[in-house]
């Protein structure tokens, strides 16, 4: 935060209250749904541990990680894997997926 502070040229509570009027959203929120977006990505695409691409994005505390992964996607880092390897192995989705819980949705149970 010290950075982009410093970058703005004006006060830490100026710039937080700026940036939430701008965009709606806090800033502390919006940097952490660009590092979970990014967690997103290398999920899909790679086959890299999900603590080692919880550190990549920036949160040394793996269990803090999964945790903010699940609360932003309503499913585990592990489980988001799982959703997106038919895709990665040329399957149909609906056919791996069926009657399985989507990202943000939670299968009743």
């Amino acid at each position: 935060m010290a950075g982009v502070v410093d970058y703005a040229g004006v006060p830490e509570r100026t710039l937080k209250r700026r940036f939430k009027t701008a965009t709606g959203v806090a800033i502390m929120d919006y940097g952490q749904n660009l590092r979970i977006d990014e967690a997103r990505r290398l999920l899909e695409t790679t086959d890299d541990a999900a603590d080692e691409i919880g550190a990549m994005v920036g949160y040394e505390d793996a269990s803090f990680f999964r945790r903010l992964f699940r609360r932003r996607t309503g499913v585990t880092p592990g489980r988001y894997r799982r959703m997106f390897q038919p895709i990665r192995r040329g399957m149909p989705v609906a056919a791996h997926e069926a009657g399985r819980a989507t990202v943000g949705h939670r299968r009743a149970g």
